[in-house]
């Protein structure tokens, strides 16, 4: 088991580092497994039968998004229908202007379940639909799908239209057609009992694959499985159809394996250390379950708790008597614990200082003993703006020194230049600007 994950991790691994290059080169493949499938199924244009035009047009699909995928793929039915049947190619386009703007723009991202059935139709799978889709797409996928079974049952009747086309006159020809078209629609039970079961088993399954208990996903795909192989077999007893037994089996067999192995590439987890975690906050209560993924990566080396406390030696008593449980933690988790430690032990420093220090309520005054002393305004001696101004204009600007004072370069000032010495305690000589603003 521990080799197959580190395989399917491998893959993933490589499948990431160069997703910018696969991820064309899949979707390229994949349009080009449509457009073969629509000329197989309706061919009636022989410009988008040549091989050259289907390159191209997979090559473009290769770089726009899904959407823009099935819309040249809609381009392509309606080419075909036109160049067989001019009436056909009006309504199939009234059809796919329905699907593709009430519901495909508003869920791009099941484009391919419209791709895809007709895909498997061609290769005699189509029964295992329901059960994929299920579990990539959810109950979104189930209108995608019928649209799907709508587009491959209409190449069956514009065929058989085309021979009404043929063999009828030129008064009751158009009219014959439409009303061909609307019997062909409307009144075919093998293709109203497809949708039908393929919603129920979609819905089914995508709830079932929801609930929360215990390997609900393969659960769900085995169930979803067996509930479709009997869906199919009393519907088309009720309906008097006639169902293939071995691809009715064969295709509900490969469903459940398709879809389990994707699962298992998705997602695999390892239900038996599963946590389930319940907490609060003001407005809602939490109910959190944990299920650990099961991967090929080495783990890492954990560490008993002799390690840690060699590792985390001087952080207190608290933390040894916490390593002396069995339980083993990880490097990772020892920083955590040790950065919450610091965290914790700051805050209750931080508490502890305002605990010391006594709140003084809103609007109370300092207490005396507590006040700052005020110097008075007589001895602040501050000048006045008028005053700072007078003195800024008695102050020389750019005086030069006479040649007799001038001071080399480095060199140290005159004895007869030296600044005279202050006595011990003596003050300042007054100044004019002291003066003014003494006076």
């Amino acid at each position: 088991m521990q080799g197959l994950m580190t395989v399917r991790d491998a893959i993933r691994d490589f499948l990431r580092k160069f997703h910018e290059i696969i991820a064309p080169l899949c979707k390229f493949i994949f349009a080009y497994l449509i457009f073969t499938s629509i000329n197989s199924m309706y061919g009636g244009s022989e410009f988008f039968e040549k091989k050259v035009i289907v390159f191209l047009l997979s090559v473009i699909s290769a770089l726009v998004p899904n959407s823009i995928v099935v819309f040249i793929g809609g381009i392509s039915i309606t080419a075909h229908c036109f160049a067989t049947v001019k009436e056909g190619g009006m309504v199939f386009v009234l059809i796919f202007l329905l699907m593709y703007c009430t519901y495909m723009r508003m869920f791009p991202k099941c484009a391919w379940v419209l791709a895809v059935v007709p895909i498997l139709y061609m290769w005699k799978l189509y029964y295992a639909i329901p059960i994929v889709v299920a579990v990539f797409a959810g109950t979104a996928g189930m209108i995608p799908a019928a649209f799907g079974v709508i587009i491959y049952h209409y190449s069956i009747l514009i065929k058989d239209v085309s021979k009404l086309v043929l063999e009828g006159t030129e008064d009751d020809k158009a009219f014959a057609v439409y009303m061909h078209f609307v019997d062909g629609l409307m009144k075919n039970k093998e293709m109203l009992m497809t949708c039908v079961v393929f919603a129920v088993v979609i819905l089914f399954t995508a709830l079932l694959y929801l609930l929360p208990y215990d390997y609900s996903w393969y659960v769900a795909i085995v169930v979803g499985g067996v509930f479709n192989i009997l869906a199919f077999m009393i519907v088309s007893g009720k309906l008097d159809q006639t169902v293939n037994m071995s691809e009715l089996v064969g295709g509900s067999v490969v469903g459940i394996l398709v879809a389990a192995l994707l699962q298992s590439i998705k997602s695999l987890v390892d239900y038996s250390r599963k946590e389930i975690v319940q907490f609060e906050d003001d407005e809602y209560y939490y109910y959190v379950r944990a299920l650990p993924k099961i991967t090929g990566r080495k783990k890492p080396k954990k560490l008993t708790g002799e390690d840690m406390r060699e590792a985390v030696k001087g952080y207190g008593k608290s933390l040894d008597e916490e390593l002396d449980t069995e339980r083993e933690f990880t490097r990772e988790e020892a920083a955590r614990r040790r950065q919450a430690r610091q965290q914790r032990e700051a805050a209750e420093g931080n508490a502890e200082m305002r605990r010391e220090r006594p709140e003084r309520p809103a609007g109370a005054q300092r207490p005396v003993d507590e006040q700052r002393p005020v110097r008075p305004v007589s001895e602040r001696q501050i000048p006045s703006s008028a005053q700072r101004a007078a003195a800024e204009r008695q102050r020389p600007v750019n005086v030069e020194r006479p040649a007799d004072r001038q001071r080399p370069v480095g060199g140290q000032r005159p004895a007869d230049g030296q600044r005279p010495q202050r006595p011990a305690g003596g003050q300042r000589p007054a100044r004019p600007s002291d003066t003014d603003n003494n006076g």
